[in-house]
């Protein structure tokens, strides 16, 4: 439904409400990663959720695929383990569009290590999510990584 007259008040708070919790759980997943929460990280998937890591240079593609919270725990423990600390996982023009008990995301993101030097982006691209409501509260259904840098 188009945004407008026609929404009532109650729908336009929920939409707004969900918008909000989206939100949060988009820039909690760069916390949580950042600073190694890795449980808590887990907690913003769906139980069955995916992650989906495209990345491509001139020179390599790398993909894979994650399904689910005991995959997610083993490769986001593993990810941590092979970066420096710290690391900054920055996002930016998050666009959020909620139907119903589903959302899409997409949002830009940069990725910072720190160097003896100072901080260096070591990577960039785009996220694109996929949410669902899961024991009352919004979740990432599937997030695809698309790395370009």
């Amino acid at each position: 439904m188009e945004r407008g007259a026609r929404e009532s008040q109650e729908a336009r708070i929920a939409r707004l409400e969900a918008e909000s919790e989206i939100l949060r759980a988009l820039f909690r997943y760069c916390q949580y990663m950042d600073s190694r929460s890795h449980k808590r990280w887990v907690a913003l998937f769906a139980s069955d959720g995916v992650l989906d890591v495209r990345y491509r240079s001139r020179n390599r593609s790398l993909n894979h695929r994650e399904r689910g919270h005991k995959a997610l725990e083993k490769w986001v423990i593993g990810y941590s383990s092979r970066r420096p600390a710290p690391q900054r996982h920055m996002l930016t023009s998050p666009v959020v569009e909620v139907r119903g008990n589903t959302a899409t995301a997409a949002s830009y993101f940069a990725t910072l290590d720190e160097y003896d030097e100072g901080p260096r982006v070591v990577a960039s691209g785009l996220y694109k999510d996929r949410f669902a409501q899961e024991r009352g509260r919004w979740v990432i259904k599937e997030r695809r990584v698309e790395v370009a840098l």
